[in-house]
């Protein structure tokens, strides 16, 4: 009898990705809204620690852990992760929108997965001392906003999202601080850009990384093109709107405009 993945068996127990697919294996098949997720998993690993029967409120109390950080980002990391196995989402994320996300978690069989690609290795550089020699040939700084290690702390990243593209190559790494990482977490790094429209060294920098990675054989899919595309507009119009009809020059973006 052939047998379906298991969201349990490819997480770590007791780990904040393990209790998301615990949630998952209880609904096998069944549309679940975000909000339902993401309270479950809170609660879940608050409690994760305590022990039963429960004592006292006090030693209940004592007991809870903090509420994890970032609930909706453990999820989008989730799915993102775990698509390919059958997690489906649908409807839009934002805060008007949470409401309308669902979630369905069908698995598929493991013998169709068996002929999948395996995905490319997340870590660039391979050793400490690479990542050490690439973050000295950066200065140091992120590539984007041009935060020290002294400010923030810096990470290595793909350029291209990695859960995306599937490329494991030195030619798509990027500096970027904590702050610029999760904002482009697995978007196009052009949402950066947009986050930081008032700062023109940032949309510099945004444009030269670009131009850098593409010249490097390293072109941006049809969606994010258009991501792209939408999001130079948005900068252009800013710029017009805002600071007294100067807009930035076509030269500016160079092939990034075609």
């Amino acid at each position: 009898m052939s047998e379906y993945i298991n969201l349990s068996d490819l997480t770590k127990r007791g780990t904040q990705l393990g209790l998301i697919a615990d949630i998952f294996q209880s609904n096998i098949g069944k549309t679940i809204t975000k909000r339902y997720i993401e309270k479950e998993y809170t609660f879940k690993y608050m409690h994760k620690n305590v022990t039963y029967p429960i004592v006292s409120e006090e030693e209940h109390r004592n007991q809870l852990l903090e509420a994890p950080g970032d609930v909706q980002r453990q999820l989008r990391t989730f799915h993102d992760k775990f698509k390919k196995y059958g997690l489906k989402q649908e409807g839009k994320t934002g805060k008007k929108e949470d409401n309308n996300v669902i979630y369905t978690w069908t698995p598929k069989l493991k013998t169709d997965m068996e002929t999948k690609i395996q995905p490319a290795a997340r870590n660039i550089f391979k050793t400490k001392k690479m990542v050490n020699d690439f973050m000295k040939s950066k200065k140091n700084k992120c590539e984007l906003c041009d935060a020290s290690n002294k400010d923030e702390r810096l990470a290595v990243d793909h350029w291209r999202a990695h859960s995306i593209y599937n490329v494991d190559d030195e030619k798509i790494a990027v500096l970027l601080c904590e702050t610029c990482n999760n904002i482009h977490h697995n978007y196009d790094a052009s949402k950066c850009m947009i986050n930081n429209k008032d700062n023109i060294k940032y949309i510099q920098n945004w444009v030269k990384i670009e131009k850098r990675v593409r010249e490097c054989g390293f072109m941006p899919n049809e969606h994010d093109k258009n991501t792209q595309k939408t999001n130079i507009q948005i900068i252009k119009d800013h710029y017009t709107n805002e600071f007294n009809n100067v807009s930035l020059s076509e030269n500016f973006w160079g092939i990034l405009n075609e």
